[in-house]
């Protein structure tokens, strides 16, 4: 087996993972966001064109297996949704990483 299908595999694992946790307890959505940076380490489950990084989070946010994106304004408006993965990010001019912050209603 070769690195890259023990990634993917591993990645498919991290989506199914997330999955049950959204599914067991629903919660707010919130998006931490890094500019100049985008995910390396995520799995791409959709690219689409989105007229702003507001509603690239917001089609992020309404697919339950969707754990972050990677923005573009200057390559076409470019989303990529993104599914498990974790925060690892690589600099990326123009490009904008925002990931889910789950919230758990409780205040601190």
């Amino acid at each position: 087996m070769s690195l890259e299908n023990i990634l993917v595999y591993l990645a498919g694992w991290a989506c199914l993972l997330h999955i049950d946790a959204v599914l067991r307890a629903p919660q707010a959505r919130f998006f931490n966001t890094k500019t100049n940076l985008r995910s390396d380490n995520a799995a791409v489950l959709d690219t689409l064109s989105a007229r702003s990084q507001a509603e690239c989070a917001a089609v992020c946010a309404r697919e339950p297996i969707c754990s972050g994106y990677n923005y573009h304004c200057a390559a076409r408006d470019q989303c990529e949704l993104l599914c498990g993965g974790g925060n690892d990010t690589q600099q990326a001019p123009g490009w904008t990483f925002g990931y889910l912050e789950e919230s758990t209603g409780k205040t601190h």
